[in-house]
């Protein structure tokens, strides 16, 4: 099972922004929440542009039709070496 979704993330988010909108916080309490939102947000950010480009990096493959960048962005770790040809040696 996958850990941190993106809907993990939304969650994240909203409960942040619910904590801000408590009516109860204030003082010490209200700031450190401000900086645990604000942390949050950063490291949301960081993950949405991290999933957008790979996004766009999977689309631009899929335009230029090359399949090896598209599994390279899908994330597959181990990909089989290619065959090697001997010098002098053709596939024939």
């Amino acid at each position: 099972m996958t850990k941190n979704t993106l809907t993990d993330l939304t969650d994240h988010l909203f409960r942040a922004m619910e904590r801000l909108s408590d009516g109860g916080l204030a003082g010490e309490d209200l700031l450190v929440e401000i900086k645990r939102a604000n942390a949050v947000s950063t490291v949301g950010n960081g993950i949405v542009n991290a999933q957008r480009l790979r996004l766009d990096a999977y689309r631009a493959a899929s335009d230029l039709d090359r399949p090896e960048v598209i599994v390279a962005v899908e994330g597959e770790r181990e990909r089989p070496e290619p065959e090697r040809l001997a010098p002098g040696k053709t596939d024939d």
